[in-house]
């Protein structure tokens, strides 16, 4: 069994199984509230992505083609039986393409994907994993972690990229602010000094637009915006 698939289905099934004690053995929920860590070596993708692989080997690989029986018996479970192995094969049989006449397809579709990803950070570095909207059309977009090295991808200070543009500090932090730099990781990266403190760092794209913007529009203020 794929580990993508195992632990898709060990997350979800801890899970329920913690709702189903918290909503009907309230006494016993104090003693499921440990933190569990999952450590991997190699690159992982998601359940949505296995499924999809073992789908396409159905009709070359036994252990394949058993391994999405026993996920489609258990989506399309109605409460009283599930499907046998001769109803499962019925469903698929003639069609070129398999995976849109099962149920878990429907799953994969709707379904969250889980990625547990443990990140080890250097002394002073924040770990930043960001969730971005896909194509409707890709079920199963992998999660990617980038790594960063701030004082490379991002050199410049707030003050520092000010002095560059001629400027001063707060006019910089309005105008990322305006052409909605901030936030996005090609141009700005904050950086937490403490509880309540950040320190905005900028890339050279940054800078880039923002020099692009004054030779556009000399007089551009971003406290006024046209």
């Amino acid at each position: 069994v794929p580990i993508e698939v195992m632990q898709h289905l060990l997350f979800y099934s801890s899970k329920f199984f913690r709702e189903i004690v918290e909503k009907h053995f309230a006494g016993h929920i104090k003693s499921m509230n440990e933190h569990y860590l999952s450590l991997s070596f190699l690159d992982l993708t998601t359940y949505a992505d296995k499924v999809q692989r073992s789908v396409s080997r159905i009709k070359k690989s036994g252990n394949d083609r058993k391994l999405v029986w026993l996920l489609e018996r258990g989506i399309a479970f109605d409460g009283d039986s599930y499907i046998t192995e001769a109803q499962f094969t019925q469903k698929y049989r003639g069609k070129k393409r398999i995976l849109p006449h099962l149920e878990v397809s429907n799953f994969v579709k709707n379904a969250d994907m889980i990625r547990i990803i443990p990140v080890q950070a250097p002394r002073n570095f924040t770990a930043d994993i960001s969730l971005r909207k896909g194509n409707a059309a890709d079920a199963s977009l992998p999660v990617l972690v980038k790594k960063t090295n701030v004082e490379v991808d991002y050199p410049l200070l707030t003050k520092e990229l000010a002095t560059k543009l001629g400027k001063d500090s707060n006019w910089v932090a309005k105008a990322a602010q305006v052409l909605n730099l901030k936030g996005d990781p090609k141009f700005h990266q904050p950086i937490r000094a403490g509880n309540k403190t950040l320190i905005h760092r900028y890339s050279t794209a940054a800078e880039g637009t923002l020099r692009g913007r004054l030779a556009a529009e000399p007089d551009f203020d971003p406290y006024h915006p046209k």
